[in-house]
Order: C-alpha cells, then structure tokens, then sequence
C-alpha cells in the first residue's frame, strides 16, 4: 500500500478475512499479519499448517521463516498469552501496575 493512505491498515484486514474467510475461528485467527494456526492435537496442527500454506501459496503470500514458530502449546499475540487455558494478559504488560507503591498524601 502506497504511504499515505489512512485506512491501509483496515483494508488489508479485510482481505486477509476474505482469504481465509473460511478458517477463521475454527483453525486460524487472523489479525492484520499475524496468523495464529491453532488445533487440539499434533496430528491435526501438521494438517493445519499444511491446509493454511496451500491457502497462502494460492494467494501468493509469503512469510518471514525467521518470524516463525511452529508446533508451541502456547505463545504471545499482541501483547496476549494465548495457551490451552484460553487468552491471558501478559505479565510483563501488568508489571507497572501490579508493584505500584499505594499512595501517601491522601486529602
């Protein structure tokens, strides 16, 4: 996208969903160029990952190998922890609020 435009960010967006429009909730989550492949078991993320590299050749994107992960049981997306537990603020986000000194001159 050309610099500039304003609404860039939302319009790749809207053609990632339209590219996975399919998988989306089910077994990918998408948020403008992070994809998360999410599966219940290891047989089923190798099918995962095989099923979302064909939508993506299809489409012709390409991906950063460095920038990847493949086959953890949790991991941090946007600032989240996502696990098998379900999505968790990241400790680390919270640390400044959590050793807070309480405050002294109360009026």
């Amino acid at each position: 996208m050309p610099f500039g435009l304003k609404n860039a960010g939302a319009t790749y967006q809207r053609a990632m969903i339209a590219m996975f429009h399919e998988f989306i909730h089910k077994i990918v989550e998408v948020y403008i160029d992070d994809i998360l492949i999410k599966s219940k078991s290891k047989e089923d993320h190798v099918k995962d990952v095989k099923t979302m590299f064909e939508r993506m050749k299809q489409y012709k994107l390409r991906i950063k190998p460095q920038k990847c992960v493949f086959g953890v049981s949790s991991g941090k997306l946007l600032g989240h922890i996502v696990s098998r537990r379900g999505v968790e603020v990241d400790p680390k986000k919270i640390k400044a609020i959590t050793e807070i000194s309480p405050l002294t001159n109360l009026k």
